[in-house]
């Protein structure tokens, strides 16, 4: 099978001649294991690269509605990176924060971290030319507003310190909104006390 598939690769002389020039060349009867393993393996990731292109070509395509539903819903990571690589804060970012804002999303503060950083596992996912430095990405400024929705729907995704820790202005929304579930309690507990 070897020697076939070397025969089928190597058709004409000038093909074989420069697989000898490389050192590609492989005997077929003495290496025919390792042979077919390396065919396989560049058969495989040749389809997997493409089934992947074609897959995020087809979400270019469809739009950011589409791209930024996969980004809400998804429950993988590197689906979501997928889903936000590309956008820009100028334009159609907001639809991936109006996708976290919805109730009980999956991984809601991970994709928010991933959003306001800029990148994920150290590559870009926001392409504005204005906001990329030599050493990062500035990150963005998701704003008190979609904050405060995302984590009102979103509470229970994350610790109440991890949620401070995405923005510093947000440190305010989450000590008013417990104060004030906190105040409604100690109402309540002083209603039923008389």
């Amino acid at each position: 099978m070897a020697l076939l598939i070397q025969n089928l690769l190597h058709a004409n002389h000038t093909s074989r001649r420069l697989s000898f020039e490389k050192e590609t060349y492989v005997n077929p009867f003495f290496e025919a294991k390792k042979f077919l393993q390396k065919i396989f393996a560049e058969h495989v990731n040749n389809r997997i690269g493409k089934i992947t292109l074609d897959y995020f070509a087809q979400l270019n395509q469809s739009g950011f509605e589409e791209r930024a539903r996969v980004f809400g819903e998804t429950y993988n990571l590197y689906e979501a990176a997928g889903a936000a690589r590309g956008v820009f804060i100028g334009k159609k970012i907001s639809y991936y924060a109006r996708e976290l804002q919805v109730p009980n999303r999956p991984l809601v503060y991970e994709k928010l971290v991933m959003l306001t950083q800029g990148h994920f596992h150290g590559i870009p996912l926001i392409f504005d030319k204005t906001k990329i430095t030599l050493n990062s990405i500035t990150p963005w400024d998701i704003g008190k507003k979609n904050l405060h929705r995302i984590y009102r729907n979103n509470v229970k995704s994350a610790t109440k310190e991890q949620w401070k820790k995405i923005n510093p202005s947000f440190n305010y929304i989450i000590d008013k909104n417990l104060y004030h579930e906190w105040g409604e309690t100690v109402k309540k507990n002083e209603k039923s006390k008389k």
